[in-house]
């Protein structure tokens, strides 16, 4: 596992802690970034583009529901659905802002694109179809691997840094750390491989499979890091709490856009309502009990004000469906 440079860099002894808390406080502070006309112009065309890719992930659902069978049209709305309400919530809340619009325009040609063709390509084809499906289960996989992986890397950083030893101990203590890790982390990469002959009737056994090695991985790192890492009074229930807190934030930033979607494209009739006014209400409890825990971590704590946003986009929506 290649280490990013690490923004928190570790101070001497003399360093003081104030010094040490702007460090940290500067990395959440961007810039000022002055807009321009040619910002709005690429955020206008990049909507464009988004609105052109979710007529045609609709056009692709209505034409593969008369032309397939139904257990492979609910793969292809495993896959289709997420990645509608995800473009449909980036694009609320997207801005103007050059990098993260090109950012998501990237996302978009490189990953839904491809999708789009080859569901498009020929609706009769079902080896076509399957074959576009395993695909992006296998791009979803690998992306939620080096999330892992990106997790137990901050951790590391985080309980090296609060330790009073200056650079050339931490880089020590680092190298150690990771040497001790390599044998799981090169296993862990490889869970990434899928097997040769994955089919969709396989696709969920695979799948269940990689997250129990997941977890396994990651109950494995954290007692490497704790046998190398001097005791800085964290208990091993930290842990299981950043682990929990983690998996509790990826899926509510699943369930909140495939809520605004439900919302939107499907008919609010009263029973509907009351049904997702119930989800919506079990959402909001998991936040606020999430943003009680004074133990998120910055990256986990700003993940949670967007899903705020995306909460009071939903409570917005239910309101005027009502009215």
């Amino acid at each position: 596992m290649t280490k990013p440079q690490d923004p928190y860099s570790i101070p001497s002894k003399r360093e003081s802690y104030f010094a040490r808390f702007k460090k940290v406080l500067f990395q959440f502070i961007k810039p000022w970034h002055h807009q321009t006309g040619t910002d709005v112009q690429l955020a206008q065309e990049v909507q464009r583009n988004a609105d052109e890719i979710l007529a045609q992930l609709r056009a692709i659902k209505d034409d593969l529901k008369h032309s397939v069978d139904g257990k492979l049209f609910t793969h292809v709305e495993d896959v289709v659905d997420p990645i509608a309400a995800r473009i449909k919530s980036v694009t609320q809340r997207l801005g103007t802002e050059k990098e993260h619009v090109e950012e998501f325009d990237q996302w978009m040609n490189k990953k839904v694109r491809p999708l789009v063709e080859a569901f498009g390509s020929r609706t009769d084809d079902k080896k076509i179809i399957e074959a576009a499906v395993l695909k992006h289960a296998i791009e979803v996989c690998t992306k939620q691997i080096d999330t892992d992986l990106k997790v137990i890397n901050d951790d590391i950083q985080h309980k090296v840094i609060n330790l009073l030893i200056n650079e050339d101990e931490h880089k020590i203590l680092e190298f150690h750390v990771y040497e001790a890790l390599k044998p799981v982390l090169l296993e862990w990469e490889q869970l990434k491989i899928p097997p040769k002959k994955l089919t969709l009737e396989s696709l969920g056994k695979w799948k269940s499979g990689v997250d129990a090695k997941r977890t396994h991985y990651y109950h494995v790192a954290m007692e490497i890091i704790d046998s190398i890492v001097p005791e800085t009074g964290e208990s091993e229930e930290v842990h299981e709490s950043l682990l929990q807190n983690f998996k509790e934030i990826e899926e509510l930033e699943e369930s909140i856009p495939q809520l605004i979607y439900e919302i939107e494209e499907g008919e609010l009739i009263n029973h509907n309502l009351v049904r997702l006014q119930k989800h919506f209400d079990e959402l909001e409890h998991r936040v606020l009990q999430l943003e009680l825990d004074l133990r998120l971590t910055p990256e986990l704590f700003e993940r949670l004000q967007l899903i705020k946003k995306g909460l009071s986009r939903v409570s917005t929506r239910l309101l005027n469906a009502k009215d």
